[in-house]
């Protein structure tokens, strides 16, 4: 079969360009990892029902409404909050939410 547009690697990249450029014409993606979404994949624990990042949590930060509104349209996301453990200067502890210093924190869900 011919193709008018090849894209190496299925990743966050890949799948954005695949996408486009199907608009355009006909598009292969070829993968060698075998996962789409490459390293920001999740795998679903048969054990639990959770998922798991295969390669550490990614979070995705933007304050471009235009942005969410095309990821949106191929997943759902939930809201994310990413807190870190500090030591206030009277020596407590504390959790500090670092999405409040952010607009949006989503990550992919299924």
């Amino acid at each position: 079969m011919k193709y008018d547009y090849v894209i190496v690697g299925a990743g966050i990249a890949g799948c954005v360009c695949a996408e486009r450029l199907s608009h355009h014409g006909t598009v292969l993606v070829v993968e060698q990892g075998g996962r789409v979404g490459g390293l920001c994949a999740d795998n679903i624990q048969v054990y639990r029902p959770a998922y798991m990042q295969l390669c550490g949590p990614h979070i995705f930060h933007t304050n471009l409404f235009r942005v969410c509104d095309y990821l949106y349209s191929f997943a759902q996301f939930n809201q994310y909050k990413h807190r870190v453990q500090c030591k206030t200067a009277s020596g407590k502890l504390a959790l500090w939410d670092l999405s409040t210093q952010m607009t949006m924190g989503c990550r992919v869900i299924h």
